[in-house]
């Protein structure tokens, strides 16, 4: 039972590292159209 949650924990932070990753990206992109901008 112990084992199957932390399995579970595991798995939620791969998923929130992933979103982290696509949403630095969405950052860097806006961040390069407001230079363009400047």
């Amino acid at each position: 039972m112990v084992f199957g949650r932390k399995k579970k924990k595991e798995e939620i932070e791969e998923k929130v590292e992933e979103n982290w990753d696509e949403e630095e990206e969405e950052f860097e992109e806006e961040d390069e159209e407001e230079d363009l901008n400047q």
